[in-house]
């Protein structure tokens, strides 16, 4: 079985999930689509730091990405590995992905974790 998750801290970017037809089946809000109140203004360490909540938030972006993977990973039988895509640029793209690799290599040292980095940024 395949299982994505979607990240991002803005929900405007996570919207295009639920409303394209071919994607929302797929995706549920608060379980696979995992998102937070506002962005990180392209700061690397704003997305990094698992302490940082925004106002009226419970945890951090990256605690709540990292609980519902480890919630899917304890009802795995068998698990294969990792794909992250993810920017290179802002906080969330660089900063929570690497982050929440740091953190699965830590509890899952031998698992294959394959990371991709796209170049978001708009060359004109």
């Amino acid at each position: 079985m395949f299982k994505s998750f979607a990240v991002d801290s803005e929900i405007k970017v996570l919207k295009k999930y639920l409303s394209d037809d071919s994607l929302k089946k797929y995706y549920i809000l608060d379980k696979n689509l995992i998102k937070n109140s506002s962005g990180r203004g392209n700061n690397w360490a704003l997305g990094y730091d698992i302490e940082f909540k925004e106002f009226k938030q419970e945890k951090s972006l990256v605690q709540d990405a990292y609980d519902k993977l480890e919630n899917f990973i304890e009802k795995c039988d068998f698990l294969k590995g990792f794909i992250f895509i993810h920017s290179m640029y802002g906080g969330t793209g660089s900063g929570v992905t690497t982050r929440l690799i740091e953190m699965l290599r830590d509890e899952y040292p031998k698992i294959n974790i394959f990371d991709v980095a796209v170049n978001g940024m708009n060359s004109k």
